[in-house]
């Protein structure tokens, strides 16, 4: 092993932690966001992007 081995390893370490939070954030707010839309549309505020036919 190189001298630099174990930057290197904490660095990937570091980075791999960071990006499976970043995740787990995203998904945790993409449920809170889907629960925000069901309660508005079950109050009868839909999305304006919904045609009246």
């Amino acid at each position: 092993m190189s001298a630099h081995a174990g930057y290197i390893i904490a660095s990937y370490l570091s980075v791999g932690f960071l990006v499976l939070g970043m995740i787990g954030w995203i998904i945790l707010d993409g449920r809170r966001q889907n629960r925000i839309l069901s309660d508005l549309e079950r109050r009868g505020i839909h999305r304006r992007s919904r045609k009246n036919s």
